[in-house]
């Protein structure tokens, strides 16, 4: 999230503006966001509220693994929506691949939920 730094603003202005504008420039320089969704497999409505508790809960942990912030997650029945901040050096194949394979692993070897994604997403 943003994190606050020294300002350069006389303190008057920074009375006047709140948050200051320095408190909420963010630590990257970049702002690079997707949209990105996939699809369950034959897109079978198999993403229950216990599914989609799992998935909301475990998805922003793995992207953190790969320098990603999750900003938004919808999730329905058939298929799910990200909004996501990826820095720059992200290889976007990979975290699919990360986010979409070790969703469906962890659903059925920790929860007995069962999740197959369909090939493929849409950035």
């Amino acid at each position: 999230g943003p994190r606050a730094r020294n300002c350069d603003l006389p303190r008057a202005a920074m009375d006047r503006e709140f948050p200051p504008r320095c408190a909420t420039i963010p630590p990257m320089r970049h702002r690079l966001y997707l949209h990105v969704a996939w699809t369950t497999r034959l897109r079978a409505p198999i993403l229950t509220l216990p599914a989609a508790a799992f998935l909301a809960e475990l998805l922003p942990r793995l992207a953190r693994q790969e320098r990603t912030e999750v900003i938004a997650l919808g999730i329905v029945r058939t298929h799910l929506h990200l909004v996501v901040r990826v820095h720059p050096t992200t290889s976007l194949p990979t975290l699919l691949q990360r986010l979409k394979g070790v969703s469906a692993t962890l659903a059925r070897k920790e929860r007995k939920i069962h999740i197959m994604w369909g090939k493929g997403y849409n950035v």
